[in-house]
């Protein structure tokens, strides 16, 4: 396996939960925990895992991936 691969689902650090993400969530749908990853964020919700990934070098081109509740 790469190390690249491995270090972008490391988590590094607990992280307050980023803004773009609340508005995915449905009603009654709390966010649990966010951790920085490498270079991104994972949230962990009380239904789901939403996971937050900047692209390019500047990282303002953001996909968010999730499945549904």
């Amino acid at each position: 396996m790469e190390a690249a691969a491995v270090t972008q689902w490391m988590f590094v650090s607990e992280c307050p939960v980023p803004n773009d993400v609340a508005g995915l969530m449905v009603p009654g749908e709390q966010p649990a925990a966010a951790h920085k990853t490498f270079r991104d964020s994972a949230v962990f919700t009380t239904t789901r895992l939403i996971v937050r990934d900047a692209q390019g070098m500047t990282g303002r081109k953001v996909e968010v991936y999730s499945p549904p509740p």
